[in-house]
């Protein structure tokens, strides 16, 4: 149903202009896409719903129908006021649509950035988006002491269970040994500035497979004696 102020009204998707609108009914704005009424005769926006709702537009914009002529301007009382001409239709004119730009590729001295691909200078230490550390030497400076502090933790664990082990225990004590181990030069491997500390690793590795298999062989000759 359309409005006798405003004739057929027109229906559009809200752009950029919309947006900036206010509903000529609800008073509240717009989203990107949504489905809005345009009157054709001041341009005004109005909600979908809100039209459909109550299809009259208050022409509170520039481009608004004059007023019907009142018995006090001159319109004898009782007579039907002569229907006004429609003033001329606003017609409000979607800008083109824009279409997405182009991917930017990196210049010679630009790259990409590993984590969230996002442009950044070569010479660059950190990537200005993510935080992302792009110098493998400052990565390397970076290093949390708690990782420093957890391979030499391992590396004594597997040290003194290895020595422990070779007394009591070899085979519980060993086997700690040997995971500890593993674990420590696994990390050092990954951060050789603390190689350091794989020499303690090696030997816990070492005790505690001795400690294991020499276990083993004496439980093996004490069953052999009792049988």
């Amino acid at each position: 149903m359309s409005s006798p102020q405003m004739g057929s009204p027109s229906r559009m998707r809200a752009n950029r202009s919309v947006v900036e609108a206010k509903c000529l009914t609800c008073g509240f704005g717009f989203n990107f896409g949504e489905e809005v009424v345009v009157c054709n005769v001041c341009g005004g926006f109005h909600h979908s719903a809100c039209w459909d709702m109550a299809p009259i537009c208050n022409h509170n914009v520039a481009g608004a129908a004059p007023a019907a002529t009142t018995a006090s301007e001159g319109t004898a009382p009782g007579a039907a006021a002569a229907p006004l001409p429609p003033g001329p239709a606003a017609t409000q004119v979607a800008p083109p649509p824009v279409s997405p730009a182009a991917p930017r590729t990196p210049a010679a001295d630009e790259q990409y950035c590993p984590q969230c691909r996002e442009i950044v200078k070569r010479e660059a230490l950190k990537c200005r988006f993510c935080g992302y550390i792009l110098s493998a030497q400052l990565a390397a400076q970076q290093i949390l002491p708690a990782v420093a502090a957890e391979i030499n933790s391992a590396a004594n664990t597997a040290l003194w269970c290895g020595i422990i082990g070779l007394f009591i225990c070899g085979p519980v004590l060993g086997t700690i040994a040997i995971v500890q181990s593993n674990k420590a030069i696994r990390e050092i491997d990954m951060a050789p500035q603390y190689s350091t500390y794989k020499g303690k690793a090696t030997a816990g590795r070492v005790l505690g497979i001795i400690a294991v298999i020499g276990w083993i062989i004496v439980i093996a000759i004490r069953i052999g004696n009792m049988s």
